[in-house]
Parts: C-alpha cells; sequence; structure tokens
C-alpha cells in the first residue's frame, strides 16, 4: 500500500507515500515501514516544507521509489513471513491536489506479490490543515480471490493526522491517529496507532434465523526515527506493536527519484 511529502496516517513507506497511514510509511503499511503507514504523511523529510507550500503551491510531479525493509509490517502484522521485502512504486500529484499512484512489494510464500494501485484529492483547509479523500486498490496477482479495496478519509492538523479507512470487501473498519515530529533538519520521529475490527469466528444469536460474526477490536501502533541523508537517501528505525503478534523491530533504506517536476 503506497510515500510522499506528507505526513500520512499510515504507518509504511509507501504509504506514507500517500495511503493508509500503516501503509504509506513503509510505503504502505507498517513496515519501513510498512509503506503504507499512520500519519499518512510521506516520506519525513518533505513533511518539514511549510504548509502553504505543501498546500497551495501548484505543482506537478511524477516521482518514484525504492524501498528495502526487514520485514513488511502492515498495521502491525508482517505480510512477508518475518523476512526482508523490496517495494516500489510511482508517484503522481498535479492541480487541484489530485494524486494517483502505484506500489508493489515482494510477500509471503502464499501471497508472493502484492501490487496497489490508489488515488485520491488532499485539499488543503488554510495554511495548516488539509482534508484527504483516497481510494486504494490491493491487488494480489497469485492469489486474486483476496484482492480487495477500501477508500480513506484524513484529517491533518499541522503534523498530526487522524484518518478513517473502510474495506469495502472485507466489511471491516480501521480508525488511526498520528504524530510527525522533527529533532534537526536531517532527524524526524513518528508515532501511530490504530484499530483493527477483526471477524473472530460465527455464533449463534438467540431469535437470529443465521449465525452472526463474533468481531474483535485490536490494536497495532509503531514509534520509528526517520533519518535523511540527502534529498534522494534515508532510512528508518523503529518498534511495531500488534495485540495479538507482540513487538517488532524494524528497519529500512530507501530511495526517491524524480522524472518530471514542473510547475
Amino acid at each position: 500500500m503506497p510515500p510522499d511529502s506528507k505526513l500520512s496516517i499510515c504507518i509504511e513507506w509507501r504509504r506514507m507515500s500517500r495511503t493508509s497511514l500503516s501503509k504509506r510509511i513503509q510505503g504502505h503499511g507498517a513496515g519501513v515501514a510498512g509503506v503504507g503507514a499512520l500519519l499518512l504523511w510521506s516520506f519525513p523529510a518533505q513533511a518539514q516544507q511549510g504548509a502553504a507550500n505543501l498546500f497551495h503551491e501548484v505543482h506537478y510531479s511524477l516521482s518514484g521509489n525504492v524501498t528495502v525493509v526487514n520485514d513488511y509490517l502492515f498495521r502491525g502484522k508482517s505480510s512477508s513471513d518475518g523476512k526482508p521485502a523490496i517495494q516500489g512504486g510511482f508517484d503522481y500529484t498535479g492541480i487541484q491536489s489530485v494524486f494517483l499512484g502505484a506500489w508493489g512489494s515482494s510477500g509471503s510464500r502464499s501471497v508472493p506479490v502484492e501490487f496497489d494501485l490508489y488515488g485520491g484529492i488532499d485539499s488543503g483547509l488554510n495554511d495548516w490543515s488539509s482534508l484527504e479523500l483516497a481510494v486504494t486498490a490491493y491487488l494480489y496477482p497469485h492469489v486474486m480471490d483476496q484482492s480487495t479495496w477500501e477508500s480513506k478519509l484524513q484529517l491533518q492538523v499541522g503534523t498530526a493526522a487522524i484518518a478513517y479507512q473502510y474495506d469495502f470487501v472485507l466489511k471491516r473498519h480501521y480508525p488511526e491517529a498520528g504524530y510527525l515530529g522533527e529533532v534537526r533538519s536531517w532527524l524526524a520521529y513518528r508515532v501511530r496507532v490504530g484499530i483493527s475490527h477483526q471477524v473472530q469466528g460465527m455464533h449463534a444469536r438467540p431469535g437470529a434465523e443465521a449465525p452472526v460474526e463474533q468481531t474483535k477490536n485490536v490494536w497495532d501502533g509503531d514509534a520509528q526515527l526517520f533519518f535523511t541523508f540527502t534529498a534522494e537517501f534515508a532510512a528508518n528505525i523503529g518498534v511495531v506493536y500488534h495485540e495479538e503478534e507482540g513487538t517488532t523491530a524494524l528497519f529500512g533504506v530507501r530511495t526517491e527519484f524524480d522524472f518530471l517536476s514542473w510547475r
């Protein structure tokens, strides 16, 4: 799930890109982020730019990114069997804060590849806040019946953000919140927390004609440090928590490159 230069409520690098808070930092989830991500911010280094530049300048760009992580973590759970993953994607931003992107990652033995497509509108409310509406399709070429898609609504105020995501196939919701802070021009940190709505099974309810789903809310979160070495190269290290899976250490390196950029 997908990166850019804003805080995204997703925690993956990629998602740090533009998708869910969780996926963004990794790119799409909690991995590196996990590249989706919570603050759906894109790369922290870029998040340091002035709000006026982020929200009001009309800027068109086409960029790419490649990330290597020790584990592809999405919303606190490993999507790569606890093993390293390579991820990459492309992002386009244009007029009226419209953005489009594609992102992919190696995965697990049962789901070897993940490919995401996403797009939306990120509209500035004023100089210090914005509202984002996006849709992401999660595609798994080897097991297409597991593919799904979800919507996201995110409010960002300063460098804090809250987001709500809903999966239309699995009928599940995922709210999350996060905060991104700057320590030095080359060092930033982010904390994120989210709640997964999971189905535990079916059970009979007195008076009901058919069994009903038994659900449970599961917490996850992460705390990460982001190091910016150059405009094109950065790294991150942190800890990811999942209520059922426990705590996992994560780290990754990422490079970004521009194909086209114009105003």
